[in-house]
């Protein structure tokens, strides 16, 4: 059984949250000011944040 079966769309939000978030949490425990990787994981979390969010408004 599947997340969207038992849960419905809400299971889903709460997976892409729980993977945004193990992404951000990744980046700042290996934070180094001299790694372009780690300032990358960092700026693409945002932004599927921000992307996740504008499509919850929009009722997508």
């Amino acid at each position: 059984m599947n997340i969207e079966t038992r849960h419905g769309t809400e299971g889903i939000k709460l997976s892409w949250v729980r993977r945004i978030s193990r992404h951000v949490s990744e980046a700042i425990i290996s934070f180094n000011p001299f790694s372009t990787r780690t300032r990358f994981h960092i700026h693409s979390a945002y932004y599927l944040v921000i992307l996740h969010s504008f499509r919850n408004l929009h009722g997508d």
